[in-house]
């Protein structure tokens, strides 16, 4: 994983860890805020959870802690299951999603996760500060149904079922063109119908407009052009995957996509169909942290309403998936910007602000598969 080091980071790695141990303001040592018991939890449709996925900043990577104090390894603890985990301490959506797309989701084979775990964004701000937002939430929902997608429903850009036109090379995972072109998929074998999503990445100055027809109906379009934010961050130059999610009735044959207004070059990684029976995810608030001195040097220093712009951001994605199976989950109500919750940086959670971090987790998947069996049963 390619990984961008803010100076942020690179100072904090001599960080001492505290709290192990220290009682907090609420009276609770670490490992007595979780429940000491194991358990199973059943997703409905897909069974007994038996993997999750993690995806995210350095608070999915435990960041100065010791890895399994950290709250995503917590939360597969307490379901008895494997996980695996992508991102790391600095880590963005904005140019660095195309290495966790490319390296984790765009699989054809293995075992399918029925949890996973996000918490991503903060860095993005200081990276670009809140210009990134509309980037941000694109690429994080690129990144939410692409986690929904069963292996043998995902197409990449040279799969029988997608029909280039003239002027697209191809090159490594991707077809590219520098002037309009069209492209053809065929759905049919989806006769059911149901969400697919179109992934066209952009990088800085590059982009077009993807213009959408489902069986010859105007069905929307994808503007890559202006989502990638523009300097001062100069980008290390990684596309950011962007999506476009569309509805396609039963019995629909063919997608056309007509691209148009061209800025230096356009391109399109795959296509893929969402699942009916998909895995559950929580997607972690960004908590207020102690403070945000470990960010001086970043282009933009974040404060609360960054952290509160991105938890909106975050929301207004999550919304967008409407069968109950993506949530938000809140620590922000324990973890408050108090010291006692977060290491010497005042930003990473310590091991008591990692047991929090877990506990929102635990309560947003048992919340979520009860939803979701009670709707599944009628």
């Amino acid at each position: 994983m390619h990984r961008i080091h803010l100076a942020l980071l690179a100072a904090a790695l001599t960080l001492v860890l505290t709290g192990c141990g220290r009682r907090s303001e609420e009276g609770q040592d670490f490992g007595k805020i979780l429940p000491s018991t194991t358990r199973t939890l059943s997703v409905a449709g897909l069974g007994v959870a038996k993997r999750i996925e993690g995806f995210g900043h350095s608070y999915i990577g435990a960041f100065g802690v010791r890895r399994q104090r950290g709250f995503f390894t917590l939360v597969a603890k307490r379901y008895r299951i494997t996980g695996g985990q992508a991102g790391g301490g600095g880590s963005t959506v904005v140019d660095q999603l195309d290495d966790v797309y490319a390296r984790n989701l765009q699989r054809r084979s293995g075992r399918r996760a029925q949890l996973a775990l996000v918490m991503w964004g903060i860095n993005d701000i200081a990276l670009y500060g809140r210009a990134v937002l509309p980037a941000f939430k694109n690429g994080l929902t690129a990144l939410l149904s692409r986690i929904r997608v069963t292996p043998r429903d995902a197409h990449e850009f040279n799969d029988a079922t997608v029909r280039l036109g003239s002027g697209w090379t191809t090159s490594g995972e991707a077809a590219y063109t520098t002037a309009d072109a069209e492209l053809d998929i065929d759905v049919s074998r989806h006769a059911r119908g149901g969400t697919i999503g179109f992934i066209a990445p952009a990088a800085q100055g590059t982009g077009a407009v993807y213009g959408f027809k489902v069986d010859g109906k105007a069905a929307g379009r994808l503007d890559t052009r202006g989502l990638f934010p523009k300097a001062p961050k100069q980008p290390r130059g990684a596309p950011t995957p962007f999506i476009k999610r569309l509805r396609i009735p039963g019995g629909t044959r063919t997608v056309h996509v007509d691209v148009t207004n061209v800025q230096r070059r356009a391109a399109f990684y795959g296509w893929h169909m969402e699942a009916t029976r998909a895995p559950l995810i929580v997607v972690l608030h960004q908590p207020r942290p102690a403070g945000y001195l470990a960010y001086d040097g970043a282009f933009h220093q974040p404060d609360d309403e960054d952290v509160n712009a991105l938890n909106r951001a975050t929301d207004a994605v999550i919304a967008m998936f409407i069968d109950d199976r993506v949530t938000a989950a809140d620590a922000d109500d324990k973890l408050r910007g108090d010291n006692v919750f977060f290491l010497e940086d005042r930003l990473h959670p310590n091991d008591i602000g990692h047991e929090w971090l877990a506990k929102s987790s635990i309560d947003a998947f048992e919340a979520t598969a009860r939803r979701v069996r009670k709707e599944a049963a009628g």
